[in-house]
């Protein structure tokens, strides 16, 4: 039997739109019964041939792993390579596809060694269960089973030095609501150990806590037994929703370089103890206040007269309580952030801005911060303060960015002008401009020739300017050509308008 399929008598037809009679039509059913009959025989022995070389393929494999450079790995490597893949993660959860367990589920060899390396269990991040979307013995239930995972995880551990972290998510149902928490217990118990053991090597811990005591001190607090947190290494200090007033005297805050507090509910008068607090924070390098519209949920007066010095700050960010500023003494502060949301992308448009709305607030830390090269804040001021703010601004500034108020917009050609007129940041780089409504494109351009100096010193690298919502940018045909010798000189140039 040919392999090939023989002539046809029907060459003239093929690929033609001829059609045939009937009786060539017979003919081409008859011809056809040979070429079909081969083709189910090729593709049953294609089949078989198919079956046999995936049987041959998978025995080839399974012979070929046996050869694998992994598995001529001494223990102690791959465990080194465990200890170094974990490490990437600060804190891991108890889940199938996370940490130590994601290992286990490779083989029983990897299982085993994992089980065996403590420093794999060292890490952990408890979320304790809501009990709003359950029953209080489902809820019981699922903590219990939460608390074993823990203690079989730390247990795991062995002496190794802990880092850990907890968040307690608030409950939805007051009936179920508990201000006590079993989990939170179970993880202070650790604490001897990791004070005896993990004291060296404490340097960052992050605390988040929602409805887990009450701010008037009725409830008892069991921070009291959080003494880890005197450690004498405890450099970096995150806390979340938690009751300052119950840490201060448990916080070694002399050696603190790095804290962050951010606090979302009304019943934590935080504010009152910051003052307080930063006196003891002499050593900070980096301060991250998140107190979102607490300047007005809960003022707090300080006297002028009381003057705090944080010699080391090097970045300052707040969302409220502006008027701290004067009290603040900050020699060093090279970063000041003021604004609602600072995680975010400063080019994005945040849900609201806080506004800095008294030109007394931030003076007085642009005359004394010599060193500033950042400043951020969202311009709530009358046109003659904000003009006052653009004066002061130090020599050293390189980057500039600031919101205009939406109701009352004051950022105009004429701050522009003003900005690159004082000459009072020779070295500038970045400038963006948000929420704007009043600056044109002669303004622009302006303000490009006066601060370059005609392009004769170009320290500038960006400008963005971003439209209020609804604004097209102000550009006109001759806009490009106009800009052109600022780009080709270096700087960047961005008119956009906001998303609606």
């Amino acid at each position: 039997m040919s392999p090939t399929p023989t002539l046809s008598p029907f060459a003239t037809l093929l690929g033609s739109n001829q059609c045939p009679t009937d009786s060539e039509a017979a003919e081409i059913r008859s011809f056809l019964v040979e070429p079909i009959s081969r083709a189910q025989t090729l593709a049953t022995k294609m089949l078989r041939l198919d079956v046999q070389h995936k049987e041959l393929m998978a025995h080839i494999t399974a012979h070929r792993a046996l050869l694998s450079p992994i598995r001529r790995l001494p223990q102690d490597v791959l465990r080194e390579i465990f200890t170094e893949f974990l490490s990437r993660q600060k804190y891991c959860g108890m889940k199938t596809f996370d940490g130590p367990i994601l290992l286990g589920r490779i083989c029983s060899q990897w299982r085993s060694l994992a089980l065996e390396t403590p420093e794999l269990w060292s890490r952990l991040h408890v979320v304790e269960p809501a009990p709003s979307a359950m029953s209080r013995s489902a809820h019981s239930t699922r903590t219990m089973q939460l608390i074993d995972g823990i203690k079989l995880w730390l247990d795991r551990a062995g002496s190794r030095p802990l880092y850990l972290s907890f968040q307690r998510e608030p409950s939805l149902r007051s009936p179920l609501a508990d201000n006590h928490s079993s989990v939170l217990d179970l993880l202070i118990s650790y604490a001897p150990r990791c004070k005896a053991i993990c004291t060296p090597f404490l340097e960052d811990v992050t605390i988040e806590i929602r409805q887990f005591v009450h701010s008037n001190g009725e409830t008892p607090s069991p921070w009291q037994s959080l003494l880890f947190l005197r450690a004498a290494s405890l450099r970096k200090l995150t806390l979340s929703d938690c009751v300052v007033k119950n840490l201060q005297q448990h916080v070694n805050w002399t050696k603190l370089t790095h804290l962050t507090i951010s606090e979302h509910m009304p019943d934590h008068p935080v504010a009152e103890k910051l003052p307080n607090l930063l006196t003891k924070c002499s050593e900070l390098r980096v301060c991250i206040l998140k107190l979102e519209h607490w300047d007005i949920m809960m003022p707090i007066a300080i006297s002028p007269n009381i003057k705090i010095l944080l010699n080391h700050l090097n970045r300052l960010h707040l969302s409220s309580h502006f008027h701290l500023l004067p009290n603040l003494v900050l020699p060093e502060l090279r970063y000041l952030i003021l604004r609602y949301k600072e995680e975010e992308p400063w080019f994005d448009e945040p849900e609201n801005d806080i506004l800095l709305e008294n030109v007394d607030d931030l003076l007085s830390t642009l005359q004394s911060s010599t060193q500033l090269e950042v400043i951020r804040f969202a311009s709530g001021l009358p046109k003659q303060g904000l003009l006052t703010i653009l004066a002061t601004l130090p020599p050293s500034l390189l980057t500039l960015e600031i919101a205009d108020n939406q109701v009352d917009p004051q950022i105009d050609d004429k701050v522009l002008e003003r900005l690159a007129e004082t000459r009072r940041c020779p070295k500038l780089q970045n400038l963006t401009l948000r929420k704007c409504e009043l600056v044109s494109e002669e303004g622009m351009v302006q303000y490009l020739n006066l601060q370059t100096d005609g392009l004769r010193t170009v320290s500038l690298r960006k400008l963005f300017v971003r439209y209020n919502v609804g604004l097209e940018p102000p550009w006109t045909s001759s806009a490009p050509e106009r800009i052109r010798p600022f780009q080709d000189a270096g700087i960047q140039i961005c008119l956009t308008k906001s998303d609606d």
